[in-house]
């Protein structure tokens, strides 16, 4: 900023200068051509003061031979003769005079032609100064901008160069700085890979140790479990052989047996997951030797809900409808993710589902219930859904059951919800229609994950519907989806 302004304030002075100089210029020629008009000025009045002086002289010459003739005459009254006289005395006084002045004139002029060449060295003289100050001026000038000119590039060049070496050390600061950035983060994934192993050595040991402990445990339940299952055979083989007891005792020692019984089996049961036990599937619990239906933890981390008394067991229930407490009407990111409550209504998620049905072969169960306590279910021996790049598509077929075949209309479907419309040759979003999320097709023969109505026979396309089992749209009281 101060440069420019000093740059600016230079330039100034130098336009001054140059005004000043083409001014004194303009001076110069004004001069000259006041001398060129004084010189012809004077060359005619010379001439103009010699014409007059010859004409003045032929005056006088024809008044002094006037005179003459006038004073020869003898006939002329002597009166007369000297009126005559006098005037011309006059006259001649008045010629003089005039003729003086005239001389005088005519000098002066001769004194003034004779001081312009004086006047004319002068102004020659100044005229030379003048340009020499100028002509000095503007080298001096032209020198000055030059000076400035030379400063301004080495100036820029100054904070050019000073740029350069700004952005070298930022690069080289930000190079070290990226370096100690992945030293220090190669250090710390050393430390966190060091840690992880640590901790995961620790966990499998006390996983190990949990596991060893749950079997003695369990085996040792289970053989006292075998010591009062023993005693109860003994003891109504002795009351059949024997006569000594009456059937009311025999009923309540049994009874007593049985309740510690079913004690020991909880007990083993309820041992968290297996105390830290993590299963493949539902069907692995059940191997495990844990009978009892309830939640457990995969070996993804999930906790699921595992049927282990529906038709043998080593069911994973991915759905349940009972009493309309969770709004089923969901956009797709919850429907994949999944929501509620897996003691309750649920839905455990497509994205689990496309997860645990990838591999192997699973079967599909759905138990049915209306609001008269009938009870019907639907079997398939093949049940699978894809990823979502296939927007969680159904393959289910393989049917048996009681409840007829709502589902086979909605194999090889895309899920669809309100906010992600996959269903078939529709015009209308089937989820927004009948108030869901299904794999709809045209637009659906069951629409499990309808709205939940609690109003025995109600008919309403918009509810929980199978409608080969019913031939209508009747709402259901209740419906739980699982496989294994």
């Amino acid at each position: 900023m101060e440069h420019t302004v000093i740059k600016r304030a230079m330039l100034i002075i130098f336009h001054i200068i140059g005004i000043y100089c083409s001014a004194s210029q303009r001076v110069i020629e004004r001069i000259r051509h006041l001398e060129n008009r004084v010189n012809s000025e004077s060359q005619f009045r010379n001439e103009d003061y010699d014409d007059i002086i010859d004409r003045l002289d032929e005056i006088d010459k024809r008044l002094n031979a006037s005179l003459e003739q006038k004073v020869g005459l003898v006939n002329v009254a002597q009166e007369t003769v000297e009126v005559d006289l006098e005037s011309v005395r006059h006259l001649r006084e008045d010629f003089t005079r005039l003729r003086t002045a005239f001389k005088e004139e005519k000098s002066e002029t001769a004194r003034i032609r004779r001081e312009i060449p004086k006047i004319e060295n002068n102004l020659i003289s100044m005229k030379q100064s003048m340009g020499q100050y100028c002509t000095g001026n503007l080298n001096k000038t032209e020198q000055l901008i030059l000076r400035v000119e030379k400063a301004d590039e080495f100036i820029k060049s100054d904070i050019a160069h000073k740029i350069n070496e700004i952005i070298v050390e930022q690069k080289a600061l930000r190079n070290e700085i990226t370096e100690e950035e992945k030293a220090l983060r190669n250090e710390i994934t050393e430390e966190q890979r060091a840690l992880r192993n640590e901790i995961t050595e620790a966990q499998n040991a006390l996983r190990n140790e949990i596991n060893f402990t749950s079997f003695l445990v369990r085996e040792e339940f289970r053989i006292v479990a075998a010591e009062i299952e023993k005693n109860i055979r003994s003891i109504v083989e002795h009351s059949i052989t024997s006569n000594s007891k009456t059937r009311d005792e025999i009923v309540e020692q049994v009874k007593t047996n049985t309740t510690k019984t079913e004690k020991i089996d909880m007990l083993v049961t309820n041992l968290p997951d297996g105390i830290g036990h993590e299963y493949d599937s539902c069907s692995d619990v059940k191997t495990s030797g844990l009978l009892r239906s309830g939640i457990y933890k995969l070996l993804q981390g999930l906790e699921v809900y595992c049927d282990q008394t529906t038709d043998g067991g080593g069911w994973t229930v991915f759905q349940r409808r009972q009493n309309g407490k969770v709004d089923f009407f969901r956009n797709w990111r919850e429907y994949k993710n999944g929501f509620g409550d897996v003691n309750g209504e649920f839905w455990l998620g497509n994205e689990h589902l496309s997860i645990l049905t990838a591999t192997g072969d699973h079967e599909l169960r759905i138990d049915m219930e209306d609001f008269g306590g009938n009870r019907a279910f639907a079997k398939y021996s093949k049940f699978r859904i894809y990823p979502e790049e296939d927007k969680y598509k159904l393959d289910v077929s393989g049917y048996s059951g009681n409840a007829s075949d709502s589902l086979e209309y909605h194999n090889g479907m895309a899920f669809t919800t309100f906010d992600n419309d996959n269903d078939k040759g529709s015009s209308e979003n089937c989820a927004i229609s009948w108030h869901g999320a299904w794999w709809y097709n045209r637009c659906h023969h069951s629409n499990l994950n309808g709205q939940y109505f609690n109003e025995p026979g109600k008919l309403d396309a918009k509810g929980i519907v199978w409608w080969d089992w019913k031939i209508q749209h009747y709402c259901l009281k209740s419906v739980e989806m699982k496989f294994r």
